[in-house]
C-alpha cells in the first residue's frame, strides 16, 4: 500500500520543506509514502478558473483504484489516536493507493469533493495550504508511532 500526497503548489518556505522532509523521512521505513504536486493557477482571471485549472491538475493524477481523502475544514475530526488506527485500517482494506489531497488557497471543484471518499480536517481552523501538507506528514509520522509503540506519541 502506498500513500501518496497531492498538493496544489509546492512549499516555498524552506524551513517548511524541511520540516516536510524531515518526516517523510521518518515515515518511509514503515510505509512508503511519496508527492506529488500540481502547479498552482497563479496566472487564472478568477477564483474559480483557479479552481477549475487546479482541480484537472489534482484528477489527472488519480487512478481509479486510488481511495481518495480530501483536506476539507469540513471533513471529520480525529484524535491522533483514532487518525493512526484509520490510517491502518484504510491500509489493510484498500485496494488501490491511499491517496490525500490538499487543495489550492481557493479550494477545490466541486468534482474533486464528489470523487473522494472521505473527507477529514486537520482542524476547524484555516492554514494556508503549506502548512497544511507540514501537519499531515508529521501526523502520519505520528500515526506511525502510535502503531508501532514508539515514545514519539505521548
Amino acid at each position: 500500500m502506498k500513500i501518496v500526497i497531492i498538493t496544489v503548489g509546492q512549499p516555498r518556505n524552506q524551513n517548511i520543506a524541511e520540516l516536510i522532509n524531515e518526516y517523510s523521512k521518518r515515515c518511509r521505513p514503515f510505509m512508503p509514502l511519496e508527492f506529488e504536486h500540481v502547479p498552482e493557477a497563479r496566472g487564472a482571471s478568477a477564483p474559480e478558473k483557479a479552481i477549475e485549472q487546479e482541480s484537472d491538475g489534482l484528477l489527472k493524477r488519480i487512478k481509479n483504484r486510488d481511495y481518495l481523502v480530501l483536506l476539507d475544514e469540513k471533513g471529520e475530526q480525529f484524535t491522533s489516536v483514532a487518525f493512526s488506527q484509520w490510517v491502518y485500517r484504510s491500509i489493510g482494506e484498500v485496494r488501490g493507493r491511499l491517496v490525500f489531497v490538499i487543495g489550492g488557497s481557493h479550494g477545490v471543484a466541486e468534482r474533486v469533493k464528489k470523487r473522494s471518499q472521505v473527507k477529514i480536517a486537520l482542524s476547524i481552523l484555516t492554514f494556508p495550504h503549506e502548512l497544511c501538507l507540514l501537519f499531515l506528514t508529521e501526523q502520519l509520522y505520528r500515526a506511525i508511532a502510535i502503531h508501532e509503540g514508539m515514545s514519539y506519541h505521548h
